[in-house]
Order: structure tokens, then C-alpha cells, then sequence
């Protein structure tokens, strides 16, 4: 009998009824009422849109009255309604929270009590509802006024970029639909209903503040925040009118340069990839050279720890073309040269002071698709993963030596170039909590049960891989990352850059690409750059060399 009544209670045709039911007799009008609140949220829909279309005053006091006696479960679907384009229904959805008087209300009525582009109406009715729910006078202007509006907004949508929660677990978002002409429930990942309610609340601050250079860098970097997940890690930004790339060209490499100084502190890497993108267009040679917080945010990215950024950064560096010394050149030339040992495949590290053990690990990491390197002490495997960009994990054994295991580890996390490489630590079970506690401080670090049983070890891996926030290369973008790399160092070679950049730890892994047909131009091109006996040698070698097929 009760699901039979929720069942009638939430269909479509005794909702329009009840709400029918609303301009009927005082009784009619409860029992109504009554009905309607047994059905929840879904009833606000309908009612809204009635409000939307109604200009007769006396039936917009009816529904009005209905919304406020419905309570909690309407408050979100009337707070999406503060965004309607039309002023009548912004101007009683606020009043109708101000009944309500639910406190998760009050940051969305803010935009609607002080900024300029509302109808006085609405922010009248919205003063008053934020007096009601913060229990404040609203017409004493150091209790409610609009810097502290500006900087509610601000704060809040702040605190939505910095919770970029990489999750795929759903929540539900209530927004105004313009086509159906009222508002509508959707059920999205949970990152994009944060990037999306974070966009909403910085817009709102920036329509206040318009001139504030810090509201703007926030709206910019969630509007390429919001943009970056809707094509994905491994996708470039849509370009062209109406995009948020688009914003991001005609807003300035001033405005951008501080996007990406907000989305390095941040940590949010997918906005500040796509402002290194935007530099790399519009930017100028100066950017090399300005002081934001001390450095210079595009050089600061040549050190983030993550090698997309990194990569990024060297590549945005090369396409402003500088002409006179810089810090941060010889960084650009490790990032292009590391980017030229990046093949098309996944790489991890193995460090076991144990041969046949270290062997026997890295045959189960083989078995999981990566091709591995073992190395027998600490050191040996910081230094293999510095000189490579395809490393998706380093794996440890607990007992290593020459560093030992927690200076490996801190030395790891120090450096940039692997600072943002997962470390997974194996050995046997008992010493699980021990070294957990040990190593609780380091990001991204695994304590994994030594098994040589490649399901084991993969049940335990791959969900932790699959976790992380910044998802590993693919082989394809390793590819493009080595054809670019090796394009900018030719350009080098070619234009007379050389007394900028010394191309020298390009020289070895130069000589592994010039077999490729595809590469081998460039390769030969940047080799003939570098200025030293060897390299020249190099290519005396390469020409003389029947074996190698003359293009």
C-alpha cells in the first residue's frame, strides 16, 4: 500500500493535479500540500516551470507558498533556479529560501543580493533571505555588504579547484535547463559536479569584481579546468570561438602566466597543462623573465613534479624562441633529451641488492606489460629513473643498500624529475605496518607483499596505479613526446642556438635514433650541432656505415 502510494505520489499526472489542486479550496490546498512533500524533490520541476510561464500574480503566490512549505528537498532545485534567465523566478526562488532557512543556501543567494547585473527585485529578495538564514540585519552594510560577497564567492569556488578529486563515483547536480525551461536533475562523476559548481561561484565573483585580477585568474582556471575533463587526459583542448581555450588567448599571457602559477600551487595539473598550451601561443619572451612569488611561473613549471607539465613547459619555452640567456636552459635540455628515451611502452624501475630475487620481480612486472630495468642499489635506480621519462613505476625492496631505503625514498620525492613517480615497496608481510608507518609522509608509496605470483602482485598494483590522480603515458604520447622533443633539438642545432643551450646530454641517445627512418633526419641534424669530437666522430661513423640505409 505505501509503495503504491509513492508510486502515485511521484507520477508526473497527479503532480501536475496536486499542483492544480494549489488554487482550490484552503482544504484542497493542504491536502495538496501534504501530497506534494511526500514526493520530494521531483515536484519542483514542474512547479518552477509553471513560475516561468505564469505572470498572474495570485497563482505565483500560490506555488511560491507550496515551495516554502516543502522544505529541505526543494533547496537545491532552487538554488539551480537562481540562475534562470528570467528575474520573476530568481526573485522567488530567493524569497523561498529565505522561508526555508536552510544554511546551505546562503553562498548561492550572495551573487543574486549584490551583483549589479540582478534586478533590484531579486536582490532585495535575496538580502532578505541571507538575513533570515545568517540571522543578520540587512540593512546595516558592515553585516552584509558586497566585498565580503566578493569574497565569500571567491573562497568558495577556490576550495572547489583545490578539491580536484579524481573520482568516478556519481553525484547528483540540480541546473537550469533553458530548453525544458526549468530545472533538472543530473547525476555526474563527482570531479565534474565540483569543477562545475567551483565554475558557477567564480563566475558569480567575477560578474561583482570584474576588474579583480585574482577573481579572473580563478574563473579562467576553472573554466580550462572544467574543459580539461570533458576531453580527457591524453586529448588536447577544443580550439576556436566560444572555447575556453579561446578565453584563455584573448585574456593575455599575463592572465594566463597566473593560471598557471594558481595551478601549480594547487596541484591541478589538467588546467595548468592547457595554460602552458596558451603561453606557448600568445606568450612572450619576458614571461622568461617576471617574478611571480620569486620566479618566473612558466621556468617554476620546468621543475613541477610531473612530466607532462615539465614537458609542456620545455616545449612552450621553445616555441617563444628566446634570444639571450635564461634560467632554467639547461633544464629545457634535460626534459627534450629524457623525452628522446621516451618509446612507445610503459617502463618501471626494479632496485633488489638480490640478482635472481630483483630478476624474478621484474619477470612479474613483465608480465603486467612493463618492460623493466634492475638495478641493485638505491642509487643506480635514482639515477636510471632520472635519465629516462617512460618510468611509470620504481619498485624497491625493503632491504636495499647504497642509499638505504628511506634515503632513496626522500631523494626520489626531492627531485622534480621523480618526484611524481609511484614507489612501490615489497617484502614480506610482517614488516607491512612498520615500513607504512615509516614512509607515511611520501606521497604516491605503496608497501607491496612480495610474491612471485603475478596475480598476486598485480591485485595489489594495478588498483593503486589506477588511482593516482595523474594517469601514466600512453605509449602513443611517449611517441609524440620524442618526435617533439627531437624537432625542438634539430631547431637548436639549425638556428644557431647552441651558445643558449648546450646540447651535449643529447649526444648517446641521439645515436639510438638514427636507425629510425622517421627520426633519423633530426637526429643527424642536432648531432651535427654539438661541438665536440665525439659527436662529430658520432657521424663520420653513421655516414661511413653500409648498414645504415641512406634515405
Amino acid at each position: 500500500m505505501e509503495e503504491a502510494f509513492r508510486a502515485d505520489a511521484t507520477d508526473p499526472a497527479s503532480i501536475d493535479k496536486l499542483i492544480n489542486d494549489l488554487s482550490g479550496t484552503p482544504t484542497d490546498r493542504n491536502i495538496a500540500i501534504i501530497q506534494l512533500k511526500s514526493a520530494g524533490s521531483i515536484v519542483a520541476p514542474p512547479i518552477l516551470k509553471q513560475l516561468n510561464r505564469s505572470e498572474d500574480p495570485e497563482k505565483n503566490d500560490e506555488l511560491a507558498f507550496a515551495l516554502s512549505q516543502l522544505g529541505k528537498p526543494v533547496v537545491e532545485p532552487l538554488i539551480a533556479a537562481l540562475r534562470a534567465p528570467e528575474n520573476r523566478v530568481r526573485k522567488i526562488a530567493a524569497e523561498v529560501l529565505g522561508d526555508i532557512a536552510d544554511p546551505s543556501a546562503a553562498l548561492y543567494l550572495w551573487n543574486p543580493a549584490f551583483s549589479q547585473s540582478q534586478e533590484q527585485s531579486v536582490q532585495i529578495a535575496a538580502r532578505q533571505a541571507l538575513s533570515k538564514i545568517l540571522g543578520k540585519d540587512p540593512r546595516n552594510v558592515f553585516e552584509l555588504n558586497r566585498h565580503e560577497a566578493q569574497q565569500v564567492l571567491k573562497n568558495a569556488a577556490l576550495q572547489f579547484y583545490k578539491n580536484h578529486v579524481d573520482s568516478t563515483e556519481k553525484q547528483k547536480i540540480w541546473v537550469w535547463d533553458t530548453t525544458q525551461q526549468t530545472v533538472v536533475e543530473k547525476e555526474l562523476a563527482a570531479q565534474e559536479v565540483g569543477l562545475i559548481e567551483g565554475q558557477r561561484l567564480a563566475k558569480e565573483a567575477l560578474e561583482m569584481s570584474p576588474d579583480k585580477q585574482d577573481v579572473q585568474t580563478l574563473y579562467l582556471a576553472m573554466v580550462l579546468a572544467l574543459e580539461a575533463y570533458h576531453v580527457g587526459w591524453n586529448h588536447p583542448l577544443p580550439e576556436g570561438p566560444g572555447t575556453a581555450f579561446n578565453l584563455a588567448l584573448l585574456s593575455g599571457p599575463k592572465a594566463v602566466s597566473q593560471v598557471l602559477a594558481l595551478a601549480m600551487k594547487q596541484g591541478h595539473t589538467p588546467s595548468a597543462l592547457a595554460a602552458l598550451k596558451a603561453l606557448g601561443q600568445i606568450g612572450s619572451r619576458n614571461l622568461l623573465y617576471e617574478k611571480l612569488d620569486q620566479h618566473s611561473s612558466l621556468i617554476a613549471a620546468l621543475n613541477y613534479p610531473d612530466r607532462r607539465i615539465q614537458f609542456a613547459a620545455a616545449t612552450a619555452i621553445m616555441q617563444l624562441d628566446p634570444t639571450s640567456t635564461f634560467p632554467g636552459a639547461t633544464r629545457v635540455i634535460a626534459i627534450l633529451t629524457r623525452a628522446l628515451g621516451g618509446a612507445g611502452k610503459q617502463s618501471a624501475i626494479v632496485v633488489d641488492t638480490s640478482i635472481p630475487r630483483g630478476q624474478t620481480m621484474a619477470g612479474v612486472f613483465h608480465e603486467l606489460g612493463y618492460e623493466t630495468e634492475p638495478t641493485q642499489t638505491g642509487m643506480a635506480g635514482f639515477k636510471a629513473a632520472t635519465q629516462r621519462m617512460d618510468v611509470e613505476f620504481i619498485a624497491l625492496e625493503y632491504n636495499i643498500s647504497r642509499w638505504g631505503l628511506s634515503q632513496t625514498i626522500a631523494n626520489l620525492r626531492a627531485d622534480s624529475r621523480t618526484a611524481n613517480i609511484p614507489i612501490l615497496i615489497y617484502g614480506p608481510l610482517r614488516l607491512k605496518n612498520k615500513i607504512e608507518y615509516v614512509t607515511r609522509h611520501y606521497p604516491l608509496v605503496l608497501y607491496v607483499i612480495e610474491s612471485e605470483s603475478t596475480e598476486d602482485i598485480a591485485t595489489q598494483v594495478k588498483p593503486f596505479l589506477n588511482s593516482l590522480k595523474t594517469p601514466e603515458l600512453t605509449g602513443e604520447l611517449r611517441s609524440e613526446y620524442r618526435a617533439a622533443a627531437l624537432y625542438w633539438l634539430s631547431h637548436i642545432a639549425s638556428s644557431q642556438r647552441n651558445r643558449l643551450y648546450d646540447l651535449t646530454p643529447a649526444e648517446k641517445p641521439l645515436l639510438q635514433l638514427v636507425t629510425d627512418r622517421s627520426l633519423a633526419s633530426n637526429a643527424l641534424i642536432t648531432l651535427g650541432g654539438i661541438p665536440t669530437r665525439t659527436a662529430q666522430a658520432d657521424l663520420v661513423t653513421i655516414v661511413t656505415n653500409k648498414t645504415i640505409e641512406n634515405d
